[in-house]
């Protein structure tokens, strides 16, 4: 009786199970809504799913506690690791390199020949950050005289040497077994090969959340050595102004990281972190934007309340009879009747680039009217409008949806003759491959919802969460939390998940690496002052 008791208290009734219960449902909860058509996922089915939750967190939790995962610590000698560090680069950069090879000069949708066409025409437009088409545009056609090929050539390189650094460190601190456990992780994504093929500020921003990662596991496992150093302070309050700068919504990255480099920095050098990275960006926004005449772009509103459109959207399609004339006038405005009953299925996405669509209609009203009548859809059906806002999102939190797709580098029509031919051989080859991963390992390479997943049953599992000095790590995964799932309330359809979302690939292994430390991280194979 006493050892139920415990098992009770332990493993059910405690406030790591409750949240590991908690997103579970919100995963299963989520999935049966979308999957029942005509049937209501009624109160008691929901009841019913959450005591299966409570059952599946607990057990789980129990196991994982009861296996013991160490992380083995592996010096090996200067000579022998110099091998790996040129491996670390070279392996993922000989990869992409040869998929640009066959599809030179890689990639660009719309929106790359737009941001080429500015550094072209010297006429900057914020509507893609400026600070991106600068670094991932400018720079490389202003070292190579105007080369089109050295744009994504200069994309690859950057994303190997920084895959490469954060590899050293892993290998450094750890061994190398789990540093090329996780190179594979990278190389071996199907998406990083044909993502990386374009100039998107999806890589960009990939690129430096890695680096930042990079050098929150150093900080960590150097126990805040490196980050005393004012030169390396400096160096990182550059780079997490870069990275708020890539990304219209790169804060809700940065700013939990910020918050987290409370807790491995001294009161002095945290102010010198938070002061330099808003010096940065003050200096980036005001003097440079000025002298380069960036222009603010325009419908912003509808950028923002993508969710909300989405919500009411799917009550609009399914259930206008419920509705007043005041938002069937809005909604019929903005697009016609039609569009809404055929063409919407997961978003907004649906009809917002219909040619019928009036994107001014949202303008004229601006958001106050949008959330006005969204409170009002949710009144006149909750279900719909809770299947609306699902539909839209699952792609973040999904573990049995199949919402990904495979895509291939194209290039749109343009005025500057940039052409590729495709590698008919290795477009096959890729096909093959991705249905491959897509049949057997979709978990480990596409599913943004299993990272997720794994993240937190690794935090309820090995912390608890009701003692307050475990939150110092934890905090080390809220970036990927606060980006995601605050990113996922801006979103207009689930077709954005895979770009908008693809660094949490890259990110996550990192972060497992710093969740699953010992509490007493032993660097006894390291001699000598920390390196720089």
């Amino acid at each position: 009786m006493n050892n139920i008791k415990k098992y009770l208290f332990d493993f059910v009734l405690n406030v790591n199970t409750i949240a590991l219960s908690l997103y579970l449902f919100f995963i299963y909860y989520s999935h049966c809504v979308l999957s029942s058509v005509d049937k209501v996922v009624s109160l008691g089915d929901a009841f019913f799913i959450f005591a299966i939750s409570i059952v599946i967190s607990s057990v789980l939790i129990f196991i994982i506690k009861k296996i013991k995962i160490e992380i083995v610590f592996d010096g090996k000698n200067k000579f022998h690791k110099r091998y790996y560090r040129v491996a670390y680069f070279l392996f993922p950069f000989l990869v992409l390199l040869i998929k640009y090879l066959c599809y030179y000069p890689g990639g660009f949708s719309s929106d790359s020949i737009g941001q080429y066409s500015q550094v072209i025409d010297n006429s900057y437009n914020d509507w893609h950050p400026v600070i991106q088409t600068l670094i991932a545009f400018k720079i490389p056609l202003l070292i190579t005289n105007g080369w089109v090929g050295s744009i994504v050539l200069f994309q690859i390189i950057s994303i190997s040497l920084v895959i490469g650094y954060a590899l050293i460190q892993i290998d450094k601190y750890i061994n190398s077994k789990v540093a090329v456990f996780v190179m594979f992780l990278f190389i071996l994504n199907p998406y990083t090969v044909n993502i990386c093929m374009y100039p998107w500020k999806d890589v960009t921003f990939a690129i430096f959340a890695l680096l930042l990662t990079a050098f929150l596991f150093k900080i960590v496992f150097s126990k805040g050595e490196w980050s005393s150093d004012i030169k390396n302070l400096i160096l990182l309050s550059i780079l997490v102004a870069i990275t708020t700068l890539i990304r219209h919504n790169a804060m809700l990255f940065t700013a939990p990281y910020l918050i987290t480099m409370f807790f491995y920095c001294n009161k002095k050098n945290y102010l010198i972190l938070v002061g330099t990275s808003i010096l940065c960006i003050f200096l980036v926004k005001v003097p440079l934007y000025s002298a380069l005449k960036v222009k603010k772009p325009a419908r912003r509103v509808v950028e923002t309340i993508g969710l909300p459109l989405s919500i009411i959207g799917n009550v609009v399609s399914k259930s206008p009879d419920k509705l007043n004339r005041d938002i069937l006038d809005f909604a019929y405005q903005l697009s016609p009747k039609t569009n809404w009953e055929l063409k919407f299925r997961d978003g907004f996405n649906d009809v917002k680039w219909d040619k019928q669509t009036n994107l001014n209609v949202i303008d004229i009203h601006g958001p106050d009217k949008v959330i006005k009548i969204l409170l009002e859809c949710i009144k006149v059906d909750p279900y719909e409008a809770l299947k609306g806002f699902f539909r839209t999102t699952y792609s973040v939190y999904s573990i049995f949806d199949n919402w990904y797709y495979d895509f291939k580098p194209y290039v749109t029509n343009n005025i500057y003759k940039i052409s590729m031919e495709r590698s008919d051989f290795l477009d096959g080859l890729h096909q093959e491959y991705f249905k491959f991963i897509s049949t057997y390992l979709p978990h480990i390479f596409l599913y943004i919802g299993s990272m997720h997943l794994i993240l937190i049953v690794v935090i309820t599992a090995k912390y608890k969460l009701n003692v307050a000095s475990n939150w110092k790590t934890i905090l080390t995964a809220s970036p990927i939390f606060v980006y995601n799932f605050g990113t996922m309330f801006l979103l207009s359809g689930h077709d954005d998940g895979f770009r908008f979302f693809y660094y949490t690939f890259l990110v996550t292994p990192i972060v497992l690496l710093i969740l699953l430390k010992p509490n007493s991280v032993e660097t006894k194979f390291m001699s000598g002052k920390e390196e720089k």
